[in-house]
Protein backbone atom coordinates (compact mmCIF):
# COMPACT_ATOMS: atom_id res chain seq x y z
CA UNK A 1 0.00 0.00 0.00
CA UNK A 2 1.32 3.42 -0.93
CA UNK A 3 0.92 6.35 1.44
CA UNK A 4 0.01 9.34 -0.69
CA UNK A 5 0.24 12.79 0.82
CA UNK A 6 -3.04 14.60 0.28
CA UNK A 7 -2.73 18.32 -0.35
CA UNK A 8 -4.74 20.52 2.03
CA UNK A 9 -7.80 22.55 1.27
CA UNK A 10 -6.87 26.15 2.09
CA UNK A 11 -9.27 28.81 3.36
CA UNK A 12 -8.38 32.48 3.66
CA UNK A 13 -9.75 34.03 6.84
CA UNK A 14 -10.30 37.73 7.61
CA UNK A 15 -12.98 37.59 10.31
CA UNK A 16 -15.88 38.54 8.02
CA UNK A 17 -19.15 36.69 7.54
CA UNK A 18 -18.13 35.91 3.94
CA UNK A 19 -14.85 34.40 5.15
CA UNK A 20 -16.81 32.24 7.59
CA UNK A 21 -18.81 30.90 4.65
CA UNK A 22 -15.54 30.20 2.82
CA UNK A 23 -14.32 28.28 5.89
CA UNK A 24 -17.54 26.25 5.98
CA UNK A 25 -17.21 25.40 2.27
CA UNK A 26 -13.53 24.52 2.66
CA UNK A 27 -14.22 22.32 5.71
CA UNK A 28 -16.99 20.48 3.89
CA UNK A 29 -14.74 19.99 0.86
CA UNK A 30 -11.76 18.86 2.96
CA UNK A 31 -13.95 16.34 4.77
CA UNK A 32 -15.35 15.08 1.47
CA UNK A 33 -11.85 14.70 -0.01
CA UNK A 34 -10.33 13.26 3.19
CA UNK A 35 -7.83 16.11 3.04
CA UNK A 36 -6.55 18.35 5.83
CA UNK A 37 -7.88 21.89 6.17
CA UNK A 38 -5.56 24.88 6.45
CA UNK A 39 -6.90 28.21 7.72
CA UNK A 40 -4.68 31.15 6.79
CA UNK A 41 -4.86 34.82 7.70
CA UNK A 42 -2.40 37.15 5.99
CA UNK A 43 -1.89 40.81 6.75
CA UNK A 44 0.52 43.62 6.11
CA UNK A 45 2.11 45.78 8.75
CA UNK A 46 0.97 49.39 8.90
CA UNK A 47 3.58 51.69 7.40
CA UNK A 48 3.78 55.47 7.44
CA UNK A 49 6.46 57.16 5.35
CA UNK A 50 8.24 53.87 4.78
CA UNK A 51 8.55 52.82 8.44
CA UNK A 52 6.29 50.83 10.73
CA UNK A 53 3.69 53.18 12.19
CA UNK A 54 4.35 54.46 15.72
CA UNK A 55 2.37 52.64 18.38
CA UNK A 56 1.65 49.68 16.13
CA UNK A 57 1.93 46.49 18.17
CA UNK A 58 2.71 43.74 15.66
CA UNK A 59 2.88 41.00 18.30
CA UNK A 60 -0.59 41.89 19.60
CA UNK A 61 -1.98 41.91 16.06
CA UNK A 62 -0.55 38.44 15.44
CA UNK A 63 -1.96 37.16 18.77
CA UNK A 64 -5.42 38.57 18.00
CA UNK A 65 -5.44 37.03 14.52
CA UNK A 66 -4.16 33.73 15.90
CA UNK A 67 -6.99 33.76 18.48
CA UNK A 68 -9.48 34.32 15.64
CA UNK A 69 -8.05 31.34 13.73
CA UNK A 70 -8.14 29.13 16.83
CA UNK A 71 -11.81 30.04 17.38
CA UNK A 72 -12.65 29.22 13.76
CA UNK A 73 -10.71 25.96 14.02
CA UNK A 74 -12.71 25.01 17.13
CA UNK A 75 -15.95 25.83 15.30
CA UNK A 76 -14.92 23.54 12.43
CA UNK A 77 -13.90 20.78 14.86
CA UNK A 78 -17.38 20.75 16.41
CA UNK A 79 -18.87 19.90 13.01
CA UNK A 80 -16.00 17.76 11.67
CA UNK A 81 -14.28 16.25 14.72
CA UNK A 82 -11.97 13.98 12.68
CA UNK A 83 -10.83 16.69 10.25
CA UNK A 84 -7.21 17.79 10.75
CA UNK A 85 -7.07 21.60 10.84
CA UNK A 86 -3.91 23.73 10.77
CA UNK A 87 -3.85 27.49 11.25
CA UNK A 88 -1.30 30.12 10.30
CA UNK A 89 -1.03 33.88 10.59
CA UNK A 90 1.23 35.24 7.87
CA UNK A 91 2.81 38.68 8.11
CA UNK A 92 3.26 39.88 4.56
CA UNK A 93 5.82 42.42 3.46
CA UNK A 94 5.25 44.53 0.38
CA UNK A 95 8.09 42.79 -1.46
CA UNK A 96 7.33 39.17 -0.56
CA UNK A 97 3.54 39.28 -0.42
CA UNK A 98 2.64 37.45 -3.64
CA UNK A 99 5.56 35.03 -3.43
CA UNK A 100 4.64 33.99 0.13
CA UNK A 101 0.96 33.50 -0.68
CA UNK A 102 1.76 31.63 -3.89
CA UNK A 103 4.00 29.19 -2.04
CA UNK A 104 1.22 28.51 0.47
CA UNK A 105 -1.47 28.05 -2.17
CA UNK A 106 0.49 26.06 -4.78
CA UNK A 107 0.12 22.62 -3.14
CA UNK A 108 -3.56 23.12 -2.21
CA UNK A 109 -6.32 20.83 -3.41
CA UNK A 110 -8.77 23.72 -3.33
CA UNK A 111 -8.79 27.33 -2.17
CA UNK A 112 -11.75 29.10 -0.58
CA UNK A 113 -11.27 32.75 0.23
CA UNK A 114 -12.98 36.07 0.60
CA UNK A 115 -10.65 38.97 0.02
CA UNK A 116 -11.53 42.12 1.93
CA UNK A 117 -8.90 44.18 0.11
CA UNK A 118 -6.36 43.74 -2.64
CA UNK A 119 -2.88 42.53 -1.87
Amino acid sequence: MTNTVVAPVVAGVDGSADARLAIDLAAWEADRRHAPLRLVCGFRQVYAYGVVATGYDLERQVRDLDDMLIAESARVARRYPDLPVATEVVTLSEAGCHTRLSSMIAPAEMIAAKMSHSL
